[in-house]
């Protein structure tokens, strides 16, 4: 697997490109929002803490979001396998897995 860094960037830089209805095909919103709650949840019980939801603030802001999970996480001390594990699972979970996409 690639570097979380690099992998993130490649999902955002992916995503960015998405329209509205993009976020809609599939239930592609939903399975984002999915792995970004558990990222919360890594976070919230890496610093101790009860898991918060993570508000639905609209598809055009999920790439966003994603981004500051990951750090927060990152910041929190939840281990780069535990990180790496839930970007490769947006990548799979959103077909971006393949075709010489992340690996």
């Amino acid at each position: 697997m690639t570097r979380p860094d690099s992998q993130l960037s490649d999902i955002v830089r992916r995503l960015r490109v998405w329209s509205l209805s993009s976020w809609k095909f599939n239930g592609r919103a939903g399975a984002l929002r999915d792995r970004l709650q558990t990222l919360a949840d890594l976070t919230a019980g890496r610093l101790g803490r009860s898991p918060l939801q993570v508000p639905d603030v609209g598809a055009h802001a999920l790439v966003d979001q994603l981004i500051v999970l990951v750090a927060d996480a990152h910041d929190a001390g939840v281990p780069r396998a535990e990180i790496d594990e839930q970007l490769h699972r947006v990548a799979s979970e959103l077909g971006l897995v393949g075709n010489g996409a992340i690996t």
